[in-house]
């Protein structure tokens, strides 16, 4: 049978179709993260901070804010943090102290997420007590729970003003490996006083810019661990000063612990390394990504690992 110009027309149609489908199914599964809904950062996320998990209580302690100091004061004793200037459980406490406070500095409850008020601009006592209260009011998963508070004893406690628009170097790790180093700036916009690294202000409208490293301070794509809402700097943030310090920080760190997946945040001032937090439960959760980024987390994790 020999073909015509038609059926050569409808080869060449077809084979081209196959292979547009090809690169969608491609794109989708290996960059989009569609397909990847249970993948092991979820999963070992979802693991480490599940109430029967029995070091638990653990974990949310060293997401407090307070307890977290003692703990790196004991493991870290040269590792810098903000001051702690008062505690107290009663915001109404804030009056008697009014005239001995700075006159900027950041007001946090101990437990809880998106806990915080930066005191950076001529605001009435009344209104930074009055905002304390609801701190505290709103629906968080931690505060509601009665055995972390029975545990934590959360409290209200004033720290030092480390300085405005600081850069965030974040080293994400999971069974003792650096998976991603997320340098992130820009985190409040134009936002300042005291919506400032509260909840309002991380869900309000605006660019937040990062850059992604790999544990060896090379530079990441912007798809192997995108950030929701978050943009890819288009001039890179440089690496930190201290880049060996901090991973060094965070092996120890897993060294002490075990945690299967956690967060470590810094802050680098001045050429000196700050302490930010350890986050126990990282982006909620939630990391939708490819399983082309899957295999390589997993064989970052199986290499020299028993």
């Amino acid at each position: 049978m020999k073909l015509t110009n038609s059926d050569y027309i409808l080869i060449i149609n077809n084979i081209l179709l196959l292979i547009t489908l090809a690169y969608l199914y491609y794109k989708l599964e290996y960059e989009s993260g569609i397909f990847v809904k249970d993948n092991i950062l979820i999963n070992t996320c979802k693991y480490v901070n599940d109430k029967k998990n029995p070091n638990y209580i653990f974990y949310k302690k060293l997401n407090n804010k307070l307890y977290v100091k003692d703990f790196n004061k004991t493991y870290f004793p040269d590792l810098k943090h903000a001051k702690t200037l008062y505690i107290f459980e009663n915001p109404d406490y804030l009056y008697t102290i009014e005239a001995n406070l700075p006159k900027k500095y950041v007001l946090k409850y101990s437990s809880g997420w998106a806990m915080n008020m930066v005191k950076e601009k001529d605001t009435p006592i009344k209104e930074i007590v009055d905002k304390s209260k609801e701190l505290i009011q709103r629906q968080d998963d931690d505060l509601d729970d009665p055995d972390i508070i029975r545990e934590l004893k959360p409290k209200y406690f004033i720290e030092e003003y480390l300085g405005k628009d600081l850069i965030d170097y974040k080293f994400l790790m999971i069974y003792g490996k650096i998976i991603v180093v997320q340098i992130m700036g820009n985190r409040f916009g134009e936002i300042d006083g005291l919506e400032k690294g509260s909840e309002k202000a991380l869900k309000k409208g605006h660019d937040i810019y990062y850059t992604q490293y790999d544990a060896n301070g090379k530079l990441l794509p912007d798809n192997y661990l995108k950030r929701k809402k978050f943009k890819s700097k288009e001039n890179p943030y440089p690496l930190p000063k201290n880049f060996e310090k901090m991973k060094d920080i965070c092996y120890k760190f897993y060294e002490i612990t075990k945690i299967e997946f956690f967060r470590v945040d810094f802050y680098e001032i001045e050429g000196e390394i700050y302490f930010g937090e350890y986050t126990i439960y990282p982006s909620d959760c939630k990391f939708p990504i490819s399983k082309q980024v899957e295999r390589h987390v997993q064989n970052q994790i199986n290499k020299n690992n028993i």
